[in-house]
């Protein structure tokens, strides 16, 4: 089992510039991710096989988003 499969719901409250590859890929049961305003990069396949996400929060701080950083959503 992935340590990841038991993430619910996400939110980003460190203050970091980027969501780096693949940190919660596999989190199948993550349904809504808010990520804050001070976040300027989401790495490829990020948020990778997270087949429950629903919700999804990108502020327009956001400026680059990697190559399946949402696959399999």
């Amino acid at each position: 089992m992935n340590d990841n499969e038991e993430i619910f719901k996400l939110l980003i409250n460190h203050e970091g510039f980027q969501i780096r590859q693949n940190t919660f890929e596999g989190c199948s049961k993550l349904k809504e991710i808010i990520i804050p305003s001070f976040v300027t990069t989401i790495e490829n396949g990020a948020f990778y096989y997270c087949t429950s996400l629903s919700i999804v929060d990108i502020p327009s701080s956001v400026t680059s988003i990697g190559d399946k950083a949402f696959s399999n959503c």
